[in-house]
């Protein structure tokens, strides 16, 4: 579904209305001016006078540009000249082809046929228009037609009424004033009219300007425009909207009544649903393409709010100070602008929150398909769902595939949905777990987070810091690289709060063993205990996270006060709170040398290392650190 239709759809029903109201002769036709022609000072008369049916003929050279017949015709005591009985006044203008009749009980004129004044109910007609006055008034001289009386007025694809009625001939300008109402078919909507309220209602066709002021109403169907005024222009020919500005409590309500499949469908990231669309703001304008049908650009200004709802009943809702939708001559969006405050909220079908995105700016640049999201210096912009809350300096979502980049002091907060606990990376499910950055990535097709620059991950004491890391948002398994360091809280038996630390240059996390593997000069720390690997393994707890043990491996090395252990390999039991260290294990202690077993025994709790032998004499041997 193209943004074209989302947002041509909101104004379809103003542009049709108001390009096919002016296109009617008196204003608007496009080649053809209706002229009212000049009375000549010098006047020819041809006259018939009769008590009962008369005619009066005046004519110019000859062309003929005056007609009037009546049944009866006298001076009245006004000193005015009186016609009655089905008059009719033909302005004749035979070069152009179009007559303009004047038909009504009376008329009254004066002796300059400068002013004519049709008492009662009246009828004007074009070429193909009809109009309706209780009362009309015709200043020659000004070349103003004026009614203060209700009027009406019926074309083939149009009619409309008003109170009072002006068409100052010389500006080419027509206004309708009191209770205006237009209604209208076009070959877009051929069934249902477009109907057009106001207080007030002009048209200057010289500048193809024109102004609907005074509770403007527009409805088509179920839809509708309310606003206090609005102004337009039409393009050279009139044949399309230059633009429209509504003004004053703008207020739309858009269905979309199309029956194509897909219908009400978004076709990228912003999910501009077009179902319905619903849209508010102190002011809004919009801009047509000059040669075509259709939308360029539409703005909102102050208080806005623009709302796409779904067949589904997903809704997308899009509020700033400022709102501006470009869309390409292909019906496309081409680029967005929101500034002010600027907020995009969606919600499903229950009203649930599903996503929030919020800056003092968002920007979808001409022809790109990424929305930038900034903030004031010193503040961040926001993104966030259910279970992740992103906060930076500007964030870059991409709208063809939902992908984003935060950069700049990255602050987020990954969590689960309520009733899920599946652990995130090694950290538990149960709680939150908060992340600083400099960048972070995601990619949507592989639900996966990229962070560089100085990262630290942690809930409660369980911390974890990288230079990179990437992290699997549906697997939970995690990669980091440079400057690892690790720090896992654990109870020892006396129940005393201690904490793991290992430091390392690599960390792979593999979540379906609950498995943390530190590569590359590794070293773990615990309470006076230094240990030193190539490679530790910390095996976590499925039921809660929690450590169960730890394993390093090849070349370890394990200080302990003045005493050293050397073995290729050691595992801290973490419940026992003791590490012992094998692999042909010698322990180098102060003053005694060193001593040679099968499997070194570190008490962390006492400092106590006892070296075990199986196939010596003494078999135990305890040293105190």
């Amino acid at each position: 579904m193209k943004v074209l239709k989302v947002l041509r759809a909101l104004v379809v029903l103003v542009f049709l209305g108001v390009v096919t109201v002016i296109g009617f002769n008196l204003v608007t036709h496009s080649e053809r001016r209706l002229k009212v022609p000049q009375i000549p000072e010098k006047r020819d008369f041809q006259k018939i006078d009769k008590k009962e049916k008369v005619e009066f003929f005046e004519a110019r050279g000859e062309k003929g540009n005056l007609r009037i017949k009546a049944e009866r015709h006298y001076l009245g005591e006004d000193e005015l000249y009186h016609l009655q009985g089905k008059v009719e006044i033909v302005f004749l203008d035979k070069s152009e082809g179009e007559d303009v009749c004047l038909y009504g009980d009376e008329v009254i004129y004066d002796s300059d046929w400068t002013k004519f004044r049709f008492q009662d109910k009246s009828v004007v007609k074009f070429k193909d228009l009809s109009m309706d006055v209780t009362s009309l008034e015709y200043n020659a001289e000004k070349k103003i037609f004026k009614s203060d009386y209700p009027v009406s007025f019926t074309s083939e694809k149009m009619s409309g009424t008003g109170q009072r009625m002006m068409y100052f001939h010389k500006l080419r300008k027509l206004t309708l004033d009191g209770e205006v109402h237009l209604e209208l078919i076009t070959d877009l909507s051929p069934t249902t009219p477009v109907i057009l309220e106001s207080d007030t209602f002009e048209f200057e066709k010289r500048g193809k300007r024109g102004k609907l002021q005074g509770e403007v109403r527009v409805r088509h169907g179920e839809s509708r425009i309310t606003a206090e005024t609005s102004n337009f222009q039409l393009t050279g020919k009139a044949e399309n909207i230059k633009f429209m500005h509504f003004m004053g409590g703008v207020d739309a309500v858009v269905y979309d009544e199309s029956t194509e499949a897909g219908s009400g469908q978004p076709e990228n990231a912003l999910h501009l649903y077009s179902k319905k669309r619903e849209a508010k703001a102190d002011e809004m304008t919009i801009h047509g393409i000059p040669d075509l049908p259709q939308i360029r650009h539409v703005a909102g200004r102050r208080n806005c709010t623009f709302s796409f709802y779904s067949d589904s009943g997903l809704m997308t809702r899009i509020s700033a100070d400022s709102v501006d939708f470009w869309m390409n001559r292909q019906g496309k969006l081409s680029q967005f602008n929101a500034s002010g405050e600027a907020r995009i909220s969606e919600e499903d079908d229950k009203a649930d929150f599903l996503r929030m995105i919020r800056g003092e700016e968002m920007i979808v640049q001409k022809n790109s398909d990424v929305l930038h999201v900034r903030e004031k210096k010193g503040q961040k912009a926001v993104v966030k769902t259910p279970d992740t809350e992103i906060k930076a300096q500007e964030i870059k979502i991409m709208l063809n595939n939902n992908n984003f980049d935060a950069d700049g002091d990255v602050k987020a907060i990954l969590s689960r949905k309520r009733g899920e606990n599946q652990p995130v990376g090694f950290f538990s499910g149960d709680l939150p777990v908060f992340i600083t950055t400099q960048n972070m990535r995601y990619f949507d097709d592989q639900k996966r987070f990229l962070l560089s620059g100085g990262n630290k991950l942690w809930q409660e004491k369980q911390m974890l810091f990288a230079d990179e890391l990437i992290f699997n948002e549906e697997t939970g398994n995690v990669n980091a690289d440079g400057k690892i360091r690790a720090l896992f809280p654990y109870t020892d038996e006396d129940g005393k709060e201690e904490i793991v630390e290992v430091v390392s240059q690599k960390m792979y996390f593999f979540s379906e063993k609950k498995l943390a593997q530190y590569t590359g000069d590794s070293v773990l720390k615990v309470k006076e205990i230094r240990l030193r690997a190539q490679s530790i393994f910390v095996q976590l707890r499925k039921e809660d996270g929690g450590m169960r043990k730890i394993t390093a491996l090849e070349d370890v090395v394990i200080a302990h006060g003045q005493n050293q252990g050397r073995g290729e390999k050691a595992v801290f039991n973490v419940k026992k709170d003791v590490i012992v260290l094998t692999g042909n294990p010698v322990l180098i202690a102060k003053d005694q040398g060193k001593t040679e077993g099968t499997k070194l025994t570190f008490y962390i709790a006492d400092g106590k290392i006892v070296v075990e032998n199986k196939d010596r004499e003494r078999s135990v041997t305890v040293i105190k650190s």
